[in-house]
């Protein structure tokens, strides 16, 4: 039970909170893009060198005479399709059970994060509570996002992959091409970092869904915390990354305030950034709640506790209010300097393609190890 004696004098809890939320949106950010190396560097490894090799091994023996000159080249033909289809489901289920393994990882550093977050920024004495891990576990396996679960997505991306293998091997068998040139139609050539064959369709696809199953699982473990603290934190206030990249879903969104657990959640849609930061209760609201008067605490707290966020709180203007130690760790100490003068709108530098950030790295950079 909250404790109506303060703890620290807070300036506003609702925009240390946003404050707080927004810049862990940025190293989730750099976390997404660590997530989707590690991914697509095991599909490299894996599949994409697998696949090169069967090809390899199997084009000069099938097309022993004329393309599809007989019952047996046509035969031979179905069973390399047929060992290609085993090999991508093979290797896209051992990349789900990596992806798996990590994003319910995540849940439950994220949801602990979201509890120490209100701990250190609720002006109160409170034992802020965090989700069951088997709720978090089920944000993985069993929640949708962008209309589909996880699982399902990913087999989406096997089947695609399977028969865009298959299709562009049977065009370079139709145009009589080597073996190396099929090799490279459908892998790449090193040259061009394997960026100019067809394997880099699947690589995109993988990383859309990799950074969009990143921010549904991080979005829905912080909201089971918040429903975990339903006394404390009653609404939600949608936040959207202001940037050149912003849909315009998100630019509708932005702003608005759900119940706790209610309403649209982000992702609004593949690789969404968007937010939601939690909004505390009034202490008028929190002490009907649990049964305390907390009606002669001082005014100038308790407006710091009256439920409301800045309504015109872009990405922009908080980064502004941000150090410049921060700014420059964000933008990059040239950028930074330019963003501070005041010259350059936010959208111009502030993208997706920020440095990696491991797990570990996020739980040193929030005070979790």
């Amino acid at each position: 039970m909250p404790d109506p004696r303060l703890l620290k004098p807070p300036r506003s809890v609702n925009d240390a909170i946003a404050d707080r939320i927004i810049r862990h949106a940025i190293y989730i950010e750099r976390l997404k893009t660590h997530q989707v190396r590690l991914i697509i560097g095991e599909f490299n490894e894996g599949l994409a060198f697998e696949i090169a090799a069967q090809i390899e091994r199997s084009v000069g023996s099938i097309l022993s005479g004329p393309y599809l000159s007989g019952l047996a080249t046509t035969n031979r033909l179905r069973g390399l399709a047929a060992r290609n289809a085993k090999l991508i489901a093979e290797q896209m289920d051992t990349l789900l059970k990596l992806l798996v393994a990590d994003l319910e990882l995540l849940a439950g550093v994220d949801a602990a994060w979201a509890a120490k977050m209100l701990g250190e920024t609720v002006p109160l004495a409170f034992d802020f509570r965090t989700p069951a891990p088997a709720t978090l576990r089920s944000i993985v396996r069993s929640r949708p996002f962008d209309g589909a679960l996880l699982k399902d997505w990913w087999r989406g991306l096997s089947t695609a992959t399977q028969d865009g293998v298959g299709r562009e091997l049977t065009r370079g068998l139709v145009l009589g091409e080597p073996t190396q040139v099929i090799v490279r139609r459908i892998r790449g050539t090193r040259a061009n970092g394997f960026a100019d064959g067809y394997l880099q369709t699947p690589r995109r696809q993988i990383e859309a869904v990799v950074r969009t199953a990143v921010s549904h699982v991080t979005n829905q473990a912080r909201a089971e915390t918040y429903k975990a603290n339903a006394d404390v934190v009653q609404r939600e206030r949608w936040v959207s990354t202001l940037d050149a990249d912003t849909t315009e879903i998100c630019m509708a969104l932005d702003g608005r305030v759900f119940p706790v657990g209610e309403g649209q959640f982000p992702p609004a849609h593949h690789q969404c950034r968007s937010v939601r930061t939690p909004i505390t209760a009034s202490f008028a609201e929190l002490g009907r709640e649990l049964g305390i008067d907390l009606e002669d605490i001082a005014p100038g707290t308790r407006a710091s506790m009256d439920g409301q966020v800045p309504a015109d709180m872009t990405y922009g203007s908080w980064l502004r209010r941000q150090s410049a130690a921060f700014q420059d760790q964000v933008l990059g100490p040239g950028k930074a300097a330019v963003f501070r003068r005041g010259k350059v709108d936010i959208g111009r530098f502030v993208t997706r393609d920020l440095r990696p950030l491991t797990l570990r790295e996020l739980q040193a950079l929030e005070g979790m190890i």
